[in-house]
């Protein structure tokens, strides 16, 4: 869920790849929310 109102656009798996490929700042920034969110999701679990 978006904390705040914005606008998505859909990508194929290709162009997805390709940019996490070539984008080492969108890269991290993807890791580095995925991790924070499952840390958020285990922390539900216990």
């Amino acid at each position: 869920m978006a904390e705040t109102d914005c606008s998505l656009l859909p990508i194929n798996r290709t162009a997805f790849l390709l940019l996490v490929k070539t984008s080492p700042e969108f890269a991290e920034s993807l890791l580095g929310s995925l991790a924070e969110r499952l840390r958020l999701l285990t922390s539900k679990l216990k």
